[in-house]
């Protein structure tokens, strides 16, 4: 038999944690801050929205550092200009870490917390946040002239940032501001314990099979630019009967995914066992999908044999 579990709290097709970030590549990213409380959302109360493409100011800067390096609470930092901005607490809390040290050297009395956040003050904070050593040598050419080009080195040799024009990399573009979306690839690449999280693609919902329960098939239509994280598994029932049990875990007996004809890769995730039910899982993640009609296909293998086959045909 087969079946599917999500190892995320994200439902099954659904668009993620935002309704607006579908088709960005960062969206696993901007999942996983949401999932580990670091983001909220744009759009208070309901918080619908990540608004991805939004230059980040220094303000939610903050609160995004707060949460994501666990700040603790701090006295008044003494900015003259922050009081009664709901990031107000955040801000004091970052400067007594270090990680600010204001906008207007050398007084430095104003915090700026509506400036937009460039990508080379960006580098600072994160630097200073995490503490990362000197690099080695500089690998871009466009960061000579900004007071940020060491912690920017430092970024990049922690591998946290790649640079901004693909696939050369030479260039850190460091006055261009940094969107909402791009915090959240920088956050999850700075933080170990932060994985991307991509929406999760039931094989079990909206399943039709055949009358023999070996051809099934499913269509729907999603959002163009999602990638998906696919999970399933196969199951058997204790006790095995002589030889089943080395069958059930042999290279033959097992889950394969493809998407448009390409083999996706998949790895083993778990065994489980509840009660006389032992699953064996595996998880792949599927490219994003493009325009047109897309097709997945999976096939649950039983010592080589093929016993169930899924069609998911997928417009966008």
């Amino acid at each position: 038999g087969f079946a599917a579990v999500p190892v995320h709290a994200t439902p099954p097709d659904a668009a993620g944690a935002f309704i607006d970030d579908d088709g960005s590549v960062h969206e696993p990213n901007i999942n996983a801050i949401k999932a580990a409380g670091i983001t909220r959302g744009c759009n208070p109360p309901a918080n619908t929205l990540f608004c991805p493409t939004r230059s980040l100011t220094r303000a939610e800067l903050a609160s995004l550092f707060v949460r994501a390096f666990e700040l603790p609470p701090a006295p008044t930092s003494g900015f003259e200009d922050i009081a009664g901005s709901v990031h107000e607490k955040n801000i004091d809390a970052l400067a007594a870490a270090g990680i600010t040290r204001g906008c207007n050297p050398p007084a430095n009395s104003l915090f700026c917390p509506n400036r937009i956040t460039t990508r080379a003050q960006m580098a600072s904070f994160l630097v200073r946040a995490l503490g990362l050593p000197p690099a080695p040598n500089q690998p871009f050419v466009d960061v000579a002239d900004t007071i940020h080009r060491d912690n920017i080195a430092a970024l990049a040799f922690a591998g946290i940032t790649k640079g901004c024009n693909p696939p050369a990399n030479d260039r850190f573009c460091p006055g261009n501001p940094v969107s909402r979306e791009q915090i959240a690839s920088f956050l999850a690449r700075a933080l170990p314990d932060l994985s991307p999280v991509y929406n999760q693609l039931s094989l079990l919902t909206g399943v039709v099979c055949a009358k023999d329960g070996i051809s099934c098939t499913r269509s729907f239509t999603a959002a163009r630019g999602i990638q998906w994280e696919v999970t399933g598994g196969w199951y058997n029932v204790l006790p095995f009967i002589t030889g089943e049990e080395a069958m059930f875990e042999a290279a033959s007996t097992r889950l394969e995914v493809e998407l448009n004809g390409v083999p996706v890769t998949l790895r083993e995730l778990a065994t489980t066992q509840a009660g006389g039910l032992v699953t064996r899982w595996f998880t792949g993640v599927l490219d994003a999908i493009g325009s047109g009609t897309s097709t997945i296909v999976a096939r649950w293998r039983w010592n080589g044999v093929v016993v169930r086959t899924l069609t998911i045909r997928v417009t966008s």
